[in-house]
């Protein structure tokens, strides 16, 4: 059995080259392209009543992570120029970090594009992706209150079916118990209340004291304004004495200070360490070589003078300053026994006009009794409110100890079926947020990579030599911005489109060529051309920049490459063409032999062969012919490609025949 036969075997479909033509059909993917004119072919795909899926039209899905290296074959060429662009979209130039001739690093910042609108879309994503997660955990906290309901609804059926336990009894008996105390607490704060508003002694010596306050509180005034003007005149002599004080002690530091300059402690205490050196100088010389003729007499009688002279002038300095400051502070002393003896009546005065507030509002205590009523009835009303929680409780306790009727066990068995259902629907509404949290990183992981491209750094060392860009000018994708002089030589790398989506700038590659055997080179990509290499379908071309500080490597030479894809995002690709929209959620057809009896019915509801079924996922992105997606696909998964890309019969059955 051929291939052909062996995938028609294995998904149930046969030919059907001898049936009439039912649909038109868009070969894609990895199907044959039909060129008619400048469009893609459109084919008849024979059918009759039953649906068909050729092989050439399911793609098994491969896992970026699931790959460590990729082999190819590579062609050594001169580099010595390499013309450099911008990817993504392209923009308005913002600003040109070199010039021609200058020399640039590997990974510095030649170029930057406005960035606003891309920045703008990271913040929108991050936001998204935040507000998503915010999601997940609300809809993990229904989950937990919707398990608690569970449990609740099955305590409810327990108590309903085999009666209370004793210590719910016992609660229930408890809260009798209680609620009978606090109507004893308030019955007697009422009686409390009913007494206090017949009996009006409290008030009646609370106006008593308030009398006596403003009386005293008039005297002192009477006796202060009496007194005012005595006082005045006794703090403003103090003070008229304290400034005459004042004067003199300041009049003596100004000619201290004349006299002996401002003298530190420090100045003295350098003098007399000066004087005690001199002295020991001297007394050195008497022990040893007696009275007569000390050449250190001299020093020794200037060095006392000058300590004496400084430490008598600093005495003075320090004795007229002490007094000096005694004086202002008496000066401040009796400045405020002046303004104290000024404001007495004014005290006095606020004092009495306080008592005669305080009188007038325990005479209004006193004449209104609307306050001891409003007491009186609010204590009324928690005796009310206690008979009643007493009669609540009473019940429950009556509830709790007698058993459940029929109806009572049903509604706890409902209510539980129901609770269990709000479980489920609590699941599904975690499953969708942690769904909508894995779509928003993408389109976060998508957004920054946009971002990214707005930003043109210099792959590799070397010089510029042109440059064709200046602020304010549009650029679109792959528009030549400069051209580097890398000189190195680079290598060109052959990747077939399944190879396309792990191999991309700045990756490392480790190479071998015949003509030097033992020496492995390591080269750097910093170019994958999107377009497919002419001639050669289905291939794109990636170049790599290679050191070749010897020149050893040469112009021509070939050998096996290895990219090393081990680090690569665990995603799944597909070709682009794969996907589809239904019902505004973004999918795959995914053939499946195991599905299950309601997934194939569902198929055939949609008209679709029973194997195949339209599985959700999660695109992180799609290029032009192809895209990587974070969820919703296995490793090993077959996709059916294009659309229409099967045939659909009158009953929605496989032809086998």
């Amino acid at each position: 059995m051929d291939t052909q036969t062996s995938l028609n075997s294995e998904i149930g479909l046969g030919n059907n080259s001898g049936k009439n033509p039912r649909r038109k059909w868009i070969l894609a993917g990895i199907a044959v392209i039909v060129v008619l004119g400048v469009g893609i072919g459109i084919a008849e795909r024979p059918s009759a009543s039953a649906a068909e899926i050729p092989p050439s039209d399911l793609y098994q899905v491969h896992s970026l992570a699931s790959k460590k290296t990729i082999s190819t074959e590579g062609t050594v060429q001169s580099a010595s120029e390499v013309n450099l662009s911008f990817q993504g979209q392209g923009g308005k130039v913002t600003s040109v970090k070199v010039k021609v001739g200058d020399h640039v690093k590997a990974g510095q910042v030649i170029a930057t594009l406005d960035d606003s609108a891309t920045k703008n879309a990271v913040q929108q994503a991050q936001s998204a992706l935040d507000q998503a997660e915010a999601g997940v955990s609300q809809a993990e906290g229904n989950v937990a209150q919707a398990q608690g309901n569970v449990a609740e609804a099955q305590a409810g059926l327990v108590k309903a079916t085999e009666g209370a336990t004793p210590a719910t009894k016992s609660v229930a008996e408890s809260n009798v118990e209680k609620a009978q105390a606090a109507l004893t607490a308030a019955q007697q704060q009422y009686k409390d209340q009913q007494a206090a508003y017949n009996d009006r002694t409290t008030a009646y010596q609370q106006l008593v004291a308030a009398q006596n306050a403003a009386q005293e509180a008039k005297a002192a005034l009477d006796t202060a304004q009496a007194n005012q003007q005595s006082q005045i005149d006794a703090a403003q002599q103090a003070l008229t004495a304290a400034q005459n004080n004042l004067q003199t002690a300041e009049t003596n530091l100004q000619s201290a200070q004349q006299k002996d300059g401002n003298i530190t402690e420090q100045q003295v205490d350098e003098a007399y360490q000066n004087y005690q050196e001199a002295l020991s100088r001297f007394d050195s010389y008497q022990k040893t070589y007696g009275d007569a003729n000390n050449p250190y007499a001299s020093q020794l009688q200037n060095y006392e003078s000058v300590y004496e002279g400084l430490n008598q002038g600093y005495q003075e300095l320090q004795s007229d300053q002490t007094a000096y400051n005694s004086a202002v502070a008496a000066v401040a002393q009796a400045k405020a026994q002046l303004t104290s003896a000024q404001n007495g009546v004014s005290t006095a005065q606020a004092q009495y006009d306080a008592a005669e507030k305080a009188l007038q509002t325990a005479q209004a205590t006193y004449n209104d009794r609307t306050a001891a009523k409003q007491a009186l009835d609010a204590a009324q009303s928690q005796v009310q409110q206690a008979k009643a929680a007493l009669a609540n409780a009473q019940a429950a306790y009556k509830q709790t100890v007698e058993p459940a009727d029929k109806g009572t066990v049903d509604s706890a068995k409902a209510g539980i079926q129901t609770s269990q259902a709000g479980v489920k629907t609590a699941d599904a509404g975690v499953q969708a947020a942690e769904a909508q949290v894995k779509s928003a990183q993408a389109a976060l992981n998508n957004a920054e990579l946009n971002e990214s491209y707005m930003t043109l750094r210099a792959p590799v060392s070397g010089v510029i030599t042109d440059k064709n860009i200046q602020p304010g000018d549009t650029v679109s994708p792959g528009q030549t911005a400069f051209v580097l002089d890398v000189q190195q030589m680079q290598v060109a790398l052959p990747i077939s489109e399944s190879q396309m989506p792990y191999v991309h700038q700045g990756q490392k590659v480790t190479f071998t060529v015949p003509e030097i055997p033992n020496k492995t080179f390591t080269a750097t990509i910093f170019q994958v051309d999107p377009t497919p290499i002419e001639g050669n379908g289905g291939s794109y071309q990636a170049l790599a920049t290679v050191d070749n500080p010897t020149s050893s490597l040469k112009s021509g030479m070939t050998g096996p490459v290895s990219i090393d894809v081990s680090g690569q995002q665990d995603t799944m690709v597909v070709p682009a063409i794969a996907i589809h929209n239904e019902n505004g959620q973004q999918g795959v057809y995914l053939y499946d032999p195991k599905a299950t009896k309601s997934e194939k019915a569902q198929a055939s509801q949609l008209g679709l062969p029973e194997n195949v079924i339209f599985q959700p996922v999660s695109v992180q992105s799609e290029s032009g012919y192809q895209a990587e997606v974070t969820s919703g696909l296995n490793d090993g998964d077959k996709v059916v490609l294009g659309e229409g890309a099967f045939l659909v019969g009158d009953n929605g059955t496989v032809d086998e025949s």
